[in-house]
């Protein structure tokens, strides 16, 4: 009972609705409501006899109270007449009759895809997308032209309702499989839907072919005891889940596999728990079976969002005035825009931001430990960088373990609400742990960074700089060059007069070791076959103004480029450190791991993802270097044409981003959290090539997950080091080397890899005739200007402040 009370009460840290829900937003009374019991668990667990169970609430029987939203509303009064704060459980198939009866609102659907068009033009890997080189793993998709595809299958009559039309807005963002690349309309948050039926992927030794199991017969009788699963409503187990992952947002099937699974890691950084248990839509149950004949019958739920009153919606009309319809100018609402406004002249560079109503970030609290942990040696204030020695055996006790769960803390908080301050820690533990590995006598270096979501990016650089201080830390990156941008920059960059250099010294020309002196020399643009993109810049790291804190009045400097405070020497040798990762990684974590994998030589190991006898990418998540929220474009946008009297051909007007005093017609209109992939990262051996996101980067060795992992993050640990150095075997297929032990060199790209979703038929499709036929109208769009890119001689005043030029140039 013990590894089983481990393992759920991990799993009740988290919360298992379908958007993404942080630690310190649950609520234990309604995660224990929303996680089947410790009884109820019992009488679903495996056994030969049963045929069908129940695990979830039994909602009250929708013939008692009407069907659609008449029924949900019945529904929730019962539930709270007793408990207001109750959460409210329906049957998915009233959760979707009650959607689909909100009426298809064709003007303002319309509406949000032309107001959304010029931000989407920001994304830096559309090009790409719509003809993928060979080393990505994924359907390709035209973003732009899926976004346009609705809007003339709304002007034909081709949608139902509004849910019909919001689940194809979600699809033509999430083809993109980037997690910076995000939008979501109102009508997709009214209802989570989940799965009762929790899964794993697991590996009786880590090298044989892993198989699907119920986590609960996984948990109570052990591997050799569980009965796998071969089917799902009727599909292969594999076939059904592939398809579930396919939906997730990782450029790496084998870390879409993983993310649909819990493990100790990513209940740690409070994702979704697990991504499996939750969709977008569901059917009332599912019929699983299993190899050894059983069939057991699974009910699926649908959860009321807190945030919809349904106490007076009875109809699709109500829930769409109540959800979707924006509040009048000046009434408020939780969806009321906050107008982001920069703490200093590189705020969003950092991550930085705040609201108009000038709202401190709390002060970062004090950890001691983290849940499924052993006690760490020394650990961040807010508990996201920890380190720990190996135990267990002699042989590992030369080993330490450096613990990367995020580049930032999970409530957002700083340390001394200073970003500085908050700089200084994450180095405190850094080299405070190094130098207790060293007087330790432990020699050996584990980096794990499963679960990774990304963070402060320069928390990144100044790890890779503390490993390694000698190194150059190359940070080559690439814009997309299109209109919109080059309004932004044109007649700016150079006449900022005494901000110029300020401005300029930020990014520099790699070959000169300079500023560009010009905005055209930087924006170009460099015509690849795919884009046209910026000329490559690079960080300067020496620059003290990069990383000024105005808080605190003082200058943050990436280590070993402060010749005041001289960098450590190298704590480990490159063959003593290895990299431990299940995919997740992204976005900062992707900065560090690249710079370790291509310019330190350093190797890395992957555990899960699919049953193949194949290598497995380190990296799964976004590879872009900077992600940039709408609400930011709109801001600088809004500046310069409101400060500075810009004159825009009509014929750019509905091409190009609107000030944020303009609102989108749909709910949500606060729009910091629908954002963009800015910035494409390269490697530094092939700057002309594809960014890193499309680049395929195996990892040194493979390894499956063992049960031990759910309870027993050392039982991992202890794997991985005798994997580096003690002779262990990686998994088949997954590394070069004749012995099947790990090699300095990493297996090569092959066909095996791809996803076996190899079709995308939804909006943008390139394969999907209907689709195709409806993408042709780019009217709106930079795209459908004949000679809108790289368009000069637009009339903008000189007199653009340097926050909004650099702030539109550098967010992290």
């Amino acid at each position: 009972m013990l590894f089983r009370e481990a393992l759920w009460a991990l799993a009740l840290t988290r919360a298992s609705t379908a958007h993404v829900i942080r630690r310190q937003d649950l609520d234990p009374s309604a995660v224990s409501s929303a996680f089947p019991s410790e009884t109820v668990l019992e009488s679903v667990a495996f056994s030969p006899s049963i045929v069908s169970e129940t695990s979830a609430p039994a909602p009250t029987s929708t013939a008692l109270v009407g069907k659609g939203c008449t029924g949900v509303s019945g529904l929730a009064t019962e539930a709270k007449a007793s408990d207001p704060d109750a959460t409210v459980f329906v049957p998915p198939s009233l959760a979707l009759s009650c959607l689909e009866s909100v009426p298809v609102d064709v003007e303002r659907d319309i509406g949000v895809i032309e107001y959304f068009l010029p931000y989407v033009s920001f994304q830096s890997t559309l090009g790409y997308l719509k003809k993928p080189p060979q080393g990505y793993l994924l359907p390709g998709v035209d973003v732009i032209g899926g976004l346009v595809a609705i809007r003339e299958k709304l002007r034909k009559g081709g949608y139902k309702n509004q849910f019909e039309w919001g689940l194809d807005v979600k699809r033509a963002f999430g083809a993109a499989a980037d997690g910076h690349f995000s939008y979501s309309p109102a009508i997709l948050s009214v209802f989570g839907f989940q799965r009762t039926l929790n899964i794993t992927s697991v590996s009786s030794d880590g090298l044989e072919l892993p198989k699907i199991y119920d986590v609960d017969d996984i948990v109570r009788l052990g591997i050799d005891s569980a009965s796998e699963i071969v089917s799902i409503d009727d599909t292969p187990v594999q076939d059904f889940v592939g398809k579930v992952a396919s939906e997730k947002p990782f450029q790496d099937p084998d870390a879409q596999l993983n993310f649909l699974f819990w493990s100790i890691p990513t209940a740690w950084n409070g994702d979704n728990s697990p991504a499996f248990m939750s969709a977008r839509t569901l059917p009332d149950s599912h019929t699983v079976k299993f190899a050894n004949g059983t069939i057991k019958e699974y009910p699926n739920q649908a959860v009321v969002s807190s945030a919809v009153d349904f106490d007076k919606i009875t109809s699709g009309d109500d829930l769409h005035e109540s959800v979707e319809i924006p509040p009048p100018p000046g009434k408020g609402s939780p969806g009321t825009p906050t107008r982001l406004r920069l703490k200093h002249i590189y705020a969003d560079a950092l991550g930085q931001t705040e609201t108009e109503t000038e709202v401190t970030p709390s002060a970062a609290p004090s950890a001691t430990a983290i849940p499924g942990y052993p006690e760490p040696i020394v650990i961040h204030q807010s508990g996201y960088v920890s380190g720990y020695f190996l135990n267990g055996s002699a042989a590992h006790d030369d080993t330490c373990v450096l613990v990367l769960s995020s580049f930032a803390a999970p409530d957002d908080s700083l340390v001394d609400n200073s970003i500085n301050a908050e700089y200084e820690e994450t180095r405190r533990v850094f080299q405070t742990f190094f130098k207790e590995c060293a007087a330790a006598g432990r020699t050996k270096l584990i980096l794990d960074v499963s679960g990774n979501g990304g963070g402060l990016v320069m928390q990144g650089y100044d790890l890779y700089k503390n490993l390694f201080p000698d190194n150059k830390a190359w940070s080559g990156s690439r814009l997309r060059a299109h209109t919109a941008l080059d309004l932004m920059g044109q007649n700016s960059y150079e006449v900022l007069g005494g901000e110029q250099a300020l401005l300029t010294s930020i990014f520099l020309n790699p070959i000169t070791g300079k500023s560009y002196p010009k905005w055209k020399d930087m924006f170009g643009p460099a015509v690849f076959a795919e884009d046209k993109e910026t000329n490559i810049m690079i960080y300067d790291f020496a620059n003290k103004s990069m990383l000024f804190d105005p808080s605190t009045e003082t200058p943050f400097s990436i280590t070993g480029f402060d010749p005041d405070n001289p960098a450590p020497t190298q704590p480990f040798a490159k063959e003593d450190i290895v990299v431990l990762t299940d995919g997740y990684c992204a976005s900062t974590c992707t900065v560090l791991v690249g710079l370790l994998q291509r310019e330190a030589g350093v190797r890395t190991i992957v555990v899960g993802g699919r049953p193949l006898v194949a290598p497995m990418q380190a990296v799964g998540g976004v590879k872009g270097s900077q992600v940039l929220p709408v609400a930011s474009i709109q801001q600088q946008w809004e500046t310069i044409i409101t400060n500075q009297s810009v004159v825009v051909p009509q014929d750019l007007v509905s091409a190009l981003p609107k000030p944020s005093n303009s609102t989108p017609p749909l709910m949500p209109i606060d729009l910091s959290k629908a954002s963009v992939n800015y910035r494409n990262a390269y490697p530094e051996d092939n700057q002309d090539g594809p960014p890193t996101q499309f680049v395929y980067e195996a990892a040194n060795c493979r390894r499956f997950y063992r049960p031990e992992y759910l309870a027993d993050i050392q039982a991992e640990w202890r794997d991985v080091a005798d994997i580096a150095w003690h002779g262990a075997k990686c998994a088949p297929g997954s590394t070069v080397s004749a012995d099947g032990k790990i090699d300095s060199k990493v297996p090569a790209y092959s066909d095996a890899v791809r996803s076996k979703q190899s079709i995308y038929d939804g909006p943008g499709s390139l394969t999907n005739a209907e689709w195709l036929a409806l993408a042709t109208n780019l009217t709106g769009t930079t795209e459908g200007i004949a000679s809108g890119a790289g368009r000069r001689g637009v009339e903008l005043s000189v007199g653009v402040v340097a926050a909004v030029l650099v702030s539109a140039l550098l967010m992290l």
